[in-house]
C-alpha cells in the first residue's frame, strides 16, 4: 500500500509539474511564419521575440489573464501603392502650345516592406503596434512616403508620355538608394523588393519648353503693362498741369475781375505781363 501510495503521489507530483510545464511553455502558441510579444501585467514588454521552433519558458503566464502574446506575420508585407498628379501650372504651360500637352504622371507600383522579430518587440513597447491590423497600418504609412520618392525619381528621367515605361523591379542597389534617403521616415522597416507595374510619366523637355514660352509671354505682358502705365502717367500729368493752369487763371480773375473782358488767352497773357 505504502508504495502505491508514493508512486501516486510520484505521478500526482509529475502531472502538477508538467501542467505547469505546459502552462509556462510559451513559444508553442506561435504559429510558423509568426514572431509573438509577449506583455504581461507584472514584468511589462518581454524583450526576446517568441519564435516557433525556439524554446521559451515564462513564469509570469502561471498567473491568470496576467499575460497577453501579440502576433505579428515575419513574411514581408506587400503594398500597392499609385502616385500620380501633374507638373507644376501644368495647365497653364499646357495652352501655351498648339494643340495643347499632357503633363501628368501616374506611377503604380508594388513594394515589400519587412521588420525584423526585435523590432516588432521595441515597436510593442513602444505602443506602436497592438495587433496586426495596427502592423499593417504602419507599414502603408512607410510604403506611401518611399512610393512618393519613386515618382519623384521617375519624373527627374526625361521622357515621352505617350510611351509608357515598361514594368520594372527595382535592384537592390536602387533599393538601397531609396531607403538610405528615406533615412528616418521609413526606420526601422526593410524594403525587400519595388516592382513598377505601369508609369506614364510627362515629357520633360516639352515642359521646359511650354514653361519657357509662358515665361517669354510675362515678360512681354509685363513689359507692355509698363509702357501703358508710363503713357497713363503722362496723360495724368499734363491733365494736372492744366487744371492747375485754370487754377491760377482763377484765382487772377478773382483779384482782377477787369481781365475777365479780354478775348482770349493771348491777351490775357499779354495783361497779366503788363501787371507784372
Amino acid at each position: 500500500m505504502k508504495v502505491r501510495r508514493f508512486v501516486a503521489n510520484v505521478v500526482v507530483l509529475l502531472l502538477a509539474a508538467a501542467a505547469v510545464f505546459y502552462v509556462g511553455w510559451i513559444q508553442f502558441t506561435v504559429e510558423p511564419g509568426y514572431c509573438g510579444v509577449m506583455v504581461s501585467k507584472t514584468s511589462g514588454v518581454y524583450q526576446q521575440p517568441l519564435l516557433a521552433g525556439q524554446f521559451a519558458w515564462r513564469w509570469e503566464r502561471l498567473l491568470p489573464t496576467n499575460v497577453k502574446i501579440y502576433k505579428f506575420p515575419l513574411a514581408p508585407y506587400k503594398s500597392g501603392q499609385e502616385y500620380s498628379g501633374q507638373l507644376p501650372s501644368a495647365e497653364t504651360y499646357a495652352r501655351m502650345l498648339e494643340g495643347g500637352a499632357d503633363f501628368s504622371y501616374s506611377v503604380r507600383m508594388t513594394i515589400s516592406l519587412a521588420l525584423p522579430p526585435e523590432e516588432l518587440v521595441r515597436l510593442v513597447g513602444a505602443h506602436e503596434l497592438t495587433d496586426e491590423a495596427s502592423l499593417s497600418a504602419w507599414y502603408e504609412s512607410r510604403a506611401k512616403v518611399i512610393s512618393k520618392r519613386v515618382a519623384d525619381q521617375l519624373l527627374d528621367t526625361p521622357g515621352d508620355n505617350a510611351s509608357p515605361a515598361q514594368p520594372k523591379a527595382l535592384s537592390r542597389t536602387e533599393i538601397d538608394g531609396l531607403a538610405a534617403a528615406a533615412g528616418a521616415d521609413i526606420a526601422p522597416a526593410t524594403i525587400t523588393d519595388i516592382s513598377i507595374e505601369d508609369v506614364r510619366v510627362p515629357d520633360r523637355t516639352l515642359y521646359a519648353s511650354a514653361q519657357g514660352l509662358y515665361e517669354g509671354y510675362q515678360e512681354e505682358l509685363q513689359a507692355a503693362l509698363k509702357a501703358k502705365a508710363e503713357q497713363q502717367a503722362a496723360a495724368v500729368a499734363e491733365s494736372d498741369k492744366a487744371l492747375e493752369q485754370l487754377e491760377k487763371y482763377a484765382q487772377l480773375l478773382e483779384k482782377y475781375p477787369q481781365l475777365k473782358d479780354i478775348p482770349n488767352l493771348s491777351g490775357l497773357a499779354g495783361a497779366l505781363n503788363g501787371l507784372q
